[in-house]
């Protein structure tokens, strides 16, 4: 969880950086095009997980529960 939150910090920092900078090189309509684009990538990379769901992976116990 720590390295998630890390990223999430990274991405906060740099995401206002980078679209100041994209948006002053190209017009906001072609940005929109774009982040669209990159919006349905992403999507395109959940089709397997919800295709198969948990029935792909099955979960690991990590703790194992002792009862006395």
């Amino acid at each position: 969880m720590s390295v998630h939150t890390f990223f999430t910090g990274v991405r906060g920092l740099a995401a206002p950086l980078v679209a100041f900078y994209l948006v002053s090189r190209i017009s906001p309509h072609l940005l929109g095009w774009l982040s669209i684009g990159l919006i349905l990538i992403a999507c395109l990379f959940l089709v397997p997980e919800i295709k198969f769901g948990r029935r792909a992976r099955p979960g690991v116990v990590l703790v194992e529960e002792i009862s006395e």
